[in-house]
């Protein structure tokens, strides 16, 4: 009977063993690995990647695709990686960057996200009609006054272990107050080491405070400088994050100072970098002692060789020598192993050998110690934090300055009068109804009529009457920073070849109804004198919210967004944004940058100085702008001058200045407020005060009663 049985259950499975092999599966067309955050973090041990909040970043998806690729199909839309996340007020924001695969290839790719909140970011990979998650991603986001430094091409432990001496000094100063154990402190160190993961857009490294260029792997600089347009978008980001703002550090090694010079000299520089090394030169020295004052390190010497930093012609002032070879610079004679030049907006500063090699690496006491320094002084100061009160309840430049913009010339109704129209509605569908249909109308089955008609009347006559007190018009309120850069490009005798014009504009937009809008900003060629029309766009523009704990405060656990909110979406490249919703008379902020380069010099100066105790600066500026200047004021070093109340398009100013007629810098703030433009329904309306403190915050707020987090890229300081 058993043998009956296995036979029968033998005979049964058999079958169904051969269904279950089927035709052979098909390889999908994609498989999602893996994905990140932001950039890798500074010790590569596998810990999370860092990223700071309320600026973009880089997010890294792992894709493998299939024996077909992923390519569109006819009739679909174009393969594409999308981030969504909430921005400040709590609405969702998508970005999308769209990409082709080879057949069977695997590789990273790359696309951006701003998040708003401590909250989810979302990544999808989608294909046609197909969408796929990737695993879940590990990172460990930043608040905006964190300062995060990232070194592009190498790792750089000493950099690490910099950052940790930094930290572990300020502990007792600066408390880090959250309770955080994974939180080291202030500053966070990250790094790219894979070529193919440097962001092509600018505003990738919008969070970044210190960027370090490490060149001791020549395959990675030999992409970089390579002539297609894989090396070209990735170089020509780094060179519009310095220009509008940013700090880049290059060690230059002493294998590889013909690659640093045929890098800095790439065509993508927009104005061409002021100062290029040589392309060879070795400087023969035994012992630095410039490097040894610099990091402030006695009893154990610096030896070993460096490049030269100063090539021919080098024009006076082109940059600032940090460490000269001896202690004293000659520039006749000496070659600076330590300087810094300004590009644009931002700075690059160069030193005479490699931050990531022999001889630096080999100090032992003073590798330390010089990347201490040097973080200390071509850094942002460092944040402080407070035990009792957390940083972001404080003052910030970037909180006032939208409050400023949130100013509109609209009548708030009184709450008194509000409460009274409340207790009067209250009245009319409650006593008077019941009243008039008892004893008047003896109707009291009325009510279902009377009640929503009463609730219907008040209703469209609040709704008018609102309408009829802040009127039907969209309004705007706007502050343009528009920065000539006139000393980047000069020719070999100093006059000025071209200028560049940097732009940033803030603007809130006061919506009158419901309504999803389409934002875009195209600066006006005409303000700087060009008589064609040029086309502009901006090349950045996202939302613009607020560090501090209120609503719209960046940083703080977000509500999600709501039910009946879509989210917007970001044009190719964050050049516009598409279907952003504004309720009804309420408001939104938003932040746009952009740049014109080449243009011709704006401002035509001829003007001369006499140095000695009793100094004179003496000439003429001509205003080639499009526009009329009211207010005009000239800075030397850390001094100032007011120069005229107005400076007409096309006039000419006759500059006679010397020793006693100028202010410290720390005054002017004080001294340049002009009043108020304009004084609305709500108060006075002047955000210039705010844009002044932020161009200047370091020199003018010595005593940290202001932070300014979010504006920082915009200190000339």
């Amino acid at each position: 009977m058993r043998c009956l049985f296995l036979g029968v259950f033998c005979a049964w499975m058999l079958p169904a063993a051969a269904a279950g092999q089927g035709p052979p599966q098909e390889i999908p067309d994609v498989e999602v690995k893996e994905s990140r955050v932001g950039f890798s973090g500074g010790d590569g041990s596998g810990s999370p990647s860092r990223y700071k909040l309320g600026m973009w970043c880089p997010v890294y998806v792992k894709i493998k695709a299939g024996p077909k690729g992923i390519l569109p199909k006819p009739g679909e839309a174009e393969p594409y990686l999308q981030t969504e996340t909430d921005d400040a007020e709590d609405v969702g924001t998508i970005y999308r960057t769209p990409f082709r695969m080879d057949p069977n290839e695997e590789r990273w790719l790359t696309t951006y996200v701003r998040p708003g909140h401590r909250g989810q970011i979302k990544v999808r990979v989608v294909v046609g009609a197909q969408s796929y998650g990737p695993p879940a991603h590990i990172g460990y986001d930043l608040d905006l006054d964190a300062h995060l430094l990232v070194s592009v091409g190498g790792r750089m432990p000493d950099l690490a272990a910099a950052v940790a001496a930094l930290n572990h000094q300020g502990a007792g100063r600066n408390p880090l107050g959250r309770g955080d154990p994974d939180d080291p402190g202030p500053r966070h160190v990250g790094f790219i080491d894979d070529f193919d993961l440097l962001p092509e857009e600018w505003f990738g490294y919008q969070g970044v405070d210190i960027l370090f260029l490490s060149t001791r792997h020549r395959d990675f600089l030999l992409k970089l400088v390579k002539d297609n347009e894989a090396g070209r978008r990735r170089l020509a980001a780094i060179g519009r994050y310095v220009r509008g703002g940013g700090r880049l550090v290059i060690g230059i090694s002493r294998q590889h100072a013909d690659l640093v010079h045929q890098l800095l000299q790439a065509p993508v520089w927009k104005p061409p970098v002021p100062v290029v090394p040589p392309r060879d030169g070795l400087v023969e020295s035994k012992k630095l002692t410039g490097v040894e004052a610099f990091a402030g390190v006695v009893g154990e010497p610096f030896t070993g060789q460096a490049v030269r930093l100063d090539p021919a012609n080098l024009l006076p002032g082109a940059w600032e020598v940090l460490a000269p070879p001896l202690g004293t610079f000659n520039p006749e004679t000496d070659r600076p192993l330590l300087v810094r030049m300004p590009y644009g907006l931002g700075s690059i500063t160069l030193a005479a050998f490699a931050l990531d090699e022999p001889p630096l690496t080999n100090w032992q006491r003073g590798k330390v110690e010089f990347l201490k320094k040097l973080i200390l002084r071509i850094g942002p100061r460092s944040p402080a934090r407070d035990v009792a009160q957390d940083i972001t309840t404080r003052n910030d430049l970037g909180t006032d300055l939208q409050k400023a913009l949130d100013n509109f010339n609209i009548r708030i109704i009184p709450f008194g009068y509000v409460a009274l129209l409340i207790i009067i509605y209250i009245l009319l569908v409650g006593p008077v109804d019941y009243l008039l249909l008892k004893y008047v109308f003896h109707r009291l089955e009325w009510t279902w009529f009377t009640f929503p008609t009463i609730v219907a009347a008040v209703s469209v006559a609040a709704y008018f009457t609102a309408y009829a007190i802040k009127g039907s018009e969209l309004r705007i309120n706007k502050v343009d920073i528009v920065d000539i850069d006139q000393r980047t490009h000069l020719t070999a005798q100093g006059a000025v070849a071209q200028a560049a014009a940097y732009g940033q504009t803030f603007f809130t937009i006061l919506s009158p109804q419901i309504k999803n809008y389409t934002i875009g900003v195209e600066p006006n060629s005409r303000f700087w004198g060009e008589t064609t029309n040029r086309p502009f766009r901006a090349d950045m523009i996202t939302w613009f919210g607020r560090p501090d704990v209120g609503f719209g405060g960046i940083g703080q656990r977000g509500s999600g967004p709501g039910f009946f909110r879509k989210p917007y979406r970001y044009e190719r490249g964050a050049g516009g944004l598409s279907d952003v919703p504004i309720p009804v008379w309420t408001t939104k902020s938003f932040n746009a940058t952009w740049e014109a380069i080449p243009i011709a010099p704006p401002i035509q100066g001829r003007l001369s100085y006499t140095r000695g105790i009793d100094w004179k600066v003496s000439g003429t500026l001509t205003n080639n702008l499009g526009v009329d200047l009211e207010d005009v004021w000239l800075f030397h070093h850390n001094r100032y001058f007011r120069l005229a109340a107005g400076f007409p398009r096309g006039g000419e100013l006759t500059i006679n200045l010397q020793a006693g007629q100028d202010r410290s810098i720390n005054h002017w703030n004080d001294a340049a407020r002009d009043g108020t433009r304009a004084t609305s329904a709500q108060g006075p309306y002047n955000p210039c005060p705010f844009v002044r403190l932020a161009l200047f915050h370091e020199r003018l707020d010595q005593g940290g009663n202001r932070r300014n987090h979010l504006l920082r890229g915009l200190d000339l300081s």
